[in-house]
C-alpha cells in the first residue's frame, strides 16, 4: 500500500511538473519550420523543383500545435544552371513568384514589412516601389538578390507561381513531401483570394501640365 502512495505521490508531482513547464513553455518549441519540394512553372512551360522551408514563431502556450503560429521568414533552395548553379533566396516577407526570363532570375515579395527591425533585413530592405498589391520586385544581380524598379520589369510577370497562402495546419501536411502543379490548382481552388495570382504595377501619378496660355 505504502509502495502504491509512493507511486501517486510521483505521478501527481510529475503531472505538476509538466503543468508548470507547459504554463511557462508551453507544451510546442517557441520557434519551427515546415519545409517541402515544390514544383515552380516557368515563364516558358518548364517545371523546376523548389526546396521550401519556412520559419514560424508560437505566440501562444496553446497546447495545439499550430494555433498562435506566425510566419517570420522563408528560404528557397533551387538549381538554376550550370553558370549558376544553385542559388537560394532567403526574405521575411511572403515571396508569390520565383521565375526566369531571359538569362536574369525574379523574385516577387508581398507586404510592407518585414517588421521587427530585424538587423539583416530592415522595412527598406527590398526597396519602396510597391505595386497596387503591395507587391515588390527583386534580381539576381552580381551574386545576390537585390531590389528592382518595376519600370524594368518583364511585361510578361504578371501571375503568381507559388504556394497560395492558407492555414499553417493545412500546410504543414506538405511537411517532407512534394507539393505537385495539380495539387497548387487544387489549394488554389480551396484558398482562392480576390485577386486570385494576379501581379499589378505600381500606379503612377503623372504630373498635371497646363495648357500652352499658363
Amino acid at each position: 500500500m505504502n509502495h502504491l502512495k509512493q507511486l501517486l505521490l510521483w505521478l501527481v508531482g510529475i503531472l505538476f511538473i509538466f503543468a508548470i513547464y507547459v504554463w511557462t513553455v508551453g507544451l510546442w518549441p517557441q520557434y519551427f519550420d515546415i519545409a517541402w519540394d515544390e514544383e515552380v512553372q516557368l515563364q516558358d512551360g518548364r517545371v523546376i523543383v523548389v526546396h521550401v522551408k519556412n520559419t514560424y514563431e508560437r505566440r501562444t502556450k496553446n497546447l495545439s500545435r499550430y494555433e498562435g503560429a506566425i510566419f517570420r521568414k522563408n528560404e528557397f533552395t533551387w538549381y538554376a544552371d550550370e553558370k549558376k548553379g544553385h542559388l537560394k533566396f532567403m526574405s521575411r516577407l511572403p515571396v508569390s513568384y520565383l521565375g526566369k526570363f531571359g538569362e536574369d532570375w525574379f523574385v516577387v515579395l508581398a507586404g510592407q514589412g518585414p517588421w521587427g527591425n530585424f538587423p539583416e533585413e530592415m522595412p527598406h530592405f527590398w526597396g519602396r516601389d510597391f505595386t497596387t498589391l503591395e507587391q515588390r520586385l527583386a534580381i539576381f544581380s552580381e551574386g545576390i538578390f537585390q531590389p528592382m524598379s518595376w519600370d524594368k520589369a518583364p511585361s510578361q510577370l504578371t501571375r503568381m507561381n507559388l504556394t497560395p497562402s492558407m492555414p499553417v495546419s493545412e500546410l504543414s501536411k506538405f511537411d517532407g513531401k512534394k507539393m505537385t502543379i495539380e495539387e497548387k490548382k487544387h489549394l488554389d481552388k480551396i484558398y482562392a483570394t480576390p485577386y486570385a495570382h494576379e501581379i499589378t504595377r505600381p500606379l503612377r501619378m503623372n504630373p498635371i501640365k497646363g495648357n500652352k496660355n499658363d
